[in-house]
């Protein structure tokens, strides 16, 4: 367990810090063909390592931690994946998250998906062993790495921190720098973005319910000092890293590292554990604030689908859809959250089970076939 937890800490860090140096201009394309269509995902397989020891022998296997999820996530809605724990929710959005590469890289140009024959396939990425992933009608396969980083917001279940970044870089790293690169603008265009960026990080962390913290993202110290200094808690941090994946949720300029706040929101927000893994449902107020906030700042950004992954199934009920996972990642359930909680499935008895502080209920064994 703690070299797993080390593994996916390292992922993070590689991701934001892939984010922080990856630095576009406002001419970059990061939208595909069609960004209303959302995240469409078509019988989709998740594969995962496993590694044991047989006979002495260090030997690794593939498993499927997700089997055969086909998933319409329109944008301007929110999808919640719920299930207890080992049933392939962060295992999804980790193989969702991963950058794709193989092609031109350019940080500052997108020029489109890149022609494929029979001679040359479509490369099989990371994860996904099955299935097709299409993201605003573009198969992810064709998407840039540079491009894919800055349409893709990410919250993993333990995020990274940056203590040698201010606040505002914590929040959203490629911005703040583009921010005080006053060398391809005029010093009122440069302050003019500055203000729309801090204003746009603000948004962000009070969306993650860190208005404590957002008062001082427009301050002199924190343009200039490291939040490291700064008397964080690990709510704080927690909330720091919520406040990065729902970036490009709260403002369309937020996520853009280019002169005057061009380009757009995010195309594909992933929050795993938004609320932290120690929290268990008891916290009515903090789920309700937390999810109609997020459904509210999801329905005005119609290019954005939000994927949600938690154990929490009160969440749950303020999402768009619902997808129910069971042991070794099959799907159970998935519909519309008040549909599900008429048919007294499995989703109604997870509820239930949240609501009494139990243990999730067991899945009978037609269920988990």
């Amino acid at each position: 367990m703690a070299a797993a937890s080390q593994a996916a800490a390292s992922a993070e860090a590689s991701f934001e810090s892939a984010q922080r140096e990856t630095l576009l201009d406002s001419a970059l394309l990061i939208s595909g063909p069609n960004p209303p269509d959302g995240l469409r995902l078509d019988n989709v397989w998740v594969s995962t390592p496993n590694k044991h020891s047989n006979q002495g022998q260090r030997v690794e296997e593939e498993e499927f931690a997700v089997r055969g999820l086909s998933l319409h996530v329109p944008g301007g809605s929110v999808c919640v994946v719920v299930g207890p724990p080992k049933s392939g929710k962060s295992a999804l959005l980790d193989a969702l998250a991963y950058a794709p590469g193989g092609y031109n890289e350019s940080p500052s140009v997108h020029q489109g998906p890149p022609t494929t024959t029979s001679s040359t396939p479509l490369p099989k990425l990371p994860g996904l062993a099955r299935g097709s992933v299409q993201l605003q009608g573009q198969l992810r396969q064709t998407w840039r790495a540079g491009p894919w980083r800055q349409a893709v917001n990410v919250m993993r279940q333990k995020p990274a921190q940056f203590p040698d970044l201010s606040l505002t870089a914590n929040v959203n790293p490629t911005a703040a720098a583009a921010a005080t690169d006053t060398s391809s603008s005029s010093w009122s265009s440069h302050i003019r973005d500055r203000r729309s960026m801090e204003a746009g990080v603000g948004a962000a962390l009070a969306l993650a319910g860190a208005s404590h913290l957002a008062a001082s993202t427009s301050s002199s110290y924190d343009r200039n000092s490291a939040v490291g200094s700064m008397p964080l808690s690990s709510e704080d941090w927690l909330k720091i890293g919520l406040a990065r994946g729902v970036r490009g949720l709260v403002s369309s300029s937020v996520n853009s590292g280019g002169s005057g706040g061009g380009g757009g929101g995010a195309a594909l927000v992933l929050l795993d554990e938004p609320l932290g893994l120690d929290h268990e449902g008891g916290n009515d107020e903090r789920e309700v604030d937390f999810m109609s906030a997020l459904v509210s700042a999801a329905e005005v950004q119609p290019q954005c689908a939000v994927v949600v992954a938690t154990r929490s199934p009160k969440l749950a009920l303020f999402a768009n859809q619902v997808v129910v996972l069971g042991p070794k990642g099959r799907v159970l359930e998935q519909g519309d959250p008040e549909e599900l909680l008429a048919a007294n499935g499995y989703f109604a008895e997870l509820l239930q089970a949240s609501d009494e502080e139990a243990a999730p209920p067991a899945v009978q064994q037609d269920e988990a076939a």
